[in-house]
């Protein structure tokens, strides 16, 4: 006779079932922490865009701090230029299981570049994003490290 018996059957089925067991919750968690760390590094980026949109469109210097400014950081504040001094425009929280580091601040001109560009790294378990700002143009882009 060909075919399996029902005891090989249900060994084949018990072993598929152990590997589910093992791999299914560390696949999830390595989704889960690569959704979390993108979807982190996008938020930044968009506060970013932003604010540099505010330069652009009130013909004003403005600037997101984000803090604290030894990082990690745990939320952020837009500010605009106003009569010799800053003006809080907004501010919000950023997520605190995700760690988020860099330049603590960014001043966008009017023309939409900054005084200075720099990086904000978004890092979750072994994924690592970079939020880069180019010091000349304002360019913002999200890359993988």
């Amino acid at each position: 006779m060909k075919g399996f018996t029902l005891i090989e059957l249900m060994a084949v089925m018990v072993i598929a079932a152990v590997m589910m067991a093992v791999l299914i919750p560390r696949f999830s968690s390595d989704v889960l922490w690569k959704v979390k760390s993108y979807s982190t590094a996008k938020r930044i980026a968009s506060y970013l865009i932003y604010t540099r949109s505010l330069a652009i469109n009130t013909s004003r210097d403005h600037k997101i701090e984000f803090m604290p400014s030894e990082g990690p950081f745990t939320k952020f504040e837009i500010w605009k230029e106003f009569e010799g001094g800053w003006a809080k425009v907004e501010q919000g929280n950023l997520p605190v299981d995700v760690n988020i580091t860099g330049n603590s601040q960014f001043i966008f001109q009017p023309l939409g570049g900054t005084t200075s560009g720099g990086e904000i790294h978004v890092i979750k378990g072994e994924y690592h994003y970079v939020v880069d700002v180019d010091p000349i143009i304002g360019r913002i882009e999200v890359r993988e490290e």
